[in-house]
């Protein structure tokens, strides 16, 4: 409903190149910058940038170097590199062929000091995707209540809806997550808000039997 992450499949056919130009690109369109984004090579990253590379070139999907850098290396991306390529140029902003940007990647389930990084630097909380979806909708889906709030602070709306009228409230409270569900409330976050469908926060979390978020949604005004 809110997955957001979508951008491995351009990688299947990267290879290591430890010392390649800057300007070499692969059958998926990477270049070599993008390549050592990926493979968490922070050294090449900055030998490449020093040579020229452009921080901001995307294979045939759209992908960047920034955004390679979010899930690379470790599968928990490096924020090193991402700090480097946002200080070469890199926009936190650009968007691959499917609408995302590296911001929308890293929220739904990645690591938070990237994510405060891209925020730092720039990075629009409530950039959306063509369904509405928004990165605070990822992670609120997600659990990951560190997210959430270094989006709140940089003024992610908690309110937001995707285009089936769902909010970030709705996907927190019928998984249950109650820490997320309180910051909502806490920045905004309307209790009584209906989707398309007529169903609200509250009906979610009864009809998942999360109690205790049932309770802190009717604390906070929310009804039948």
């Amino acid at each position: 409903m809110f997955r957001l992450r979508s951008f491995w499949l351009p990688f299947l056919l990267i290879a290591a190149h430890a010392s390649a130009a800057p300007e070499r690109v692969d059958a998926a369109g990477n270049t070599a910058l993008i390549r050592a984004a990926w493979d968490g090579n922070a050294q090449e990253v900055l030998r490449l940038l020093e040579s020229g590379a452009d921080s901001n070139a995307g294979n045939k999907e759209g992908l960047t170097a920034l955004m390679a850098s979010t899930w690379g290396g470790s599968g928990r991306g490096s924020a090193e590199i991402a700090r480097t390529l946002i200080a070469h140029g890199a926009d936190v902003n650009a968007r691959n062929r499917y609408g995302r940007t590296a911001l929308m990647e890293v929220a739904e389930n990645g690591n938070v000091e990237i994510v405060s990084l891209l925020l730092s630097a720039g990075a629009n909380p409530n950039a959306a995707l063509s369904d509405g979806s928004t990165p605070l909708m990822g992670a609120a889906h997600n659990g990951r209540d560190d997210i959430v709030d270094a989006l709140l602070q940089a003024g992610a709306s908690p309110n937001a809806k995707n285009k089936n009228g769902e909010t970030a409230l709705m996907a927190a409270s019928a998984r249950g997550h109650v820490r997320i569900v309180e910051a909502l409330l806490k920045a905004g976050a309307e209790p009584n808000a209906a989707d398309s469908h007529g169903d609200t926060a509250l009906r979610r979390a009864k009809a998942w039997k999360k109690w205790e978020v049932v309770r802190i949604l009717q604390s906070a005004g929310a009804r039948e």
